[in-house]
Formats: C-alpha cells, structure tokens, sequence
C-alpha cells in the first residue's frame, strides 16, 4: 500500500466510526447522570431509518429532523419507563 492509500484507509475509517463514537459521548454523559442506556446504537439507527423515511415521504429535511428527534424521544421514554 502507498501513503496515500494508507492515509486514505485512515481518513474512511475515522469517518465511518464518528456515529458510534457519538454514540459513546452520549453515553459517557448518561453514565455521569446516573442512567445506563446499553440500547444506545438503536436508538440511533432507529432515528436514522425514520429520518430517511421521512425524509424520502415529504422531501424535507426540516421534517425530516423533526422525525428524528421525536423518534429519539420516545426511544429515550420508552428506556425510562
């Protein structure tokens, strides 16, 4: 492999790993409030898939957001219950 590639291989993989390590920030912060949430990467990747439905639906990413958050928060009430 060329240093190019290598710094390539580097640069994707940092990229690829940056929704798991918010992931792991958020769970850092939860741990420090006293709440444990193993079901932390659901939660996002339910978001992100209703965040494209939505998104592919209405073509907007406004609503598209919103449908993310909402979907986050009751993924957050359901763990809480």
């Amino acid at each position: 492999m060329t240093d190019t590639q290598v710094v390539t291989l580097v640069v994707v993989a940092i990229a690829v790993a940056m929704p798991v390590l918010w992931a792991t920030l958020g769970e850092l912060v939860s741990e420090k409030a006293g709440m444990i949430n193993p079901g932390i990467e659901g939660v996002m990747l339910t978001s992100a898939l209703v965040t494209t439905i939505a998104y592919r639906a209405t073509q907007s990413v406004a609503l598209a957001l919103l449908a993310a958050v909402l979907t986050g928060v009751a993924c957050g009430l359901l763990f809480g219950f």
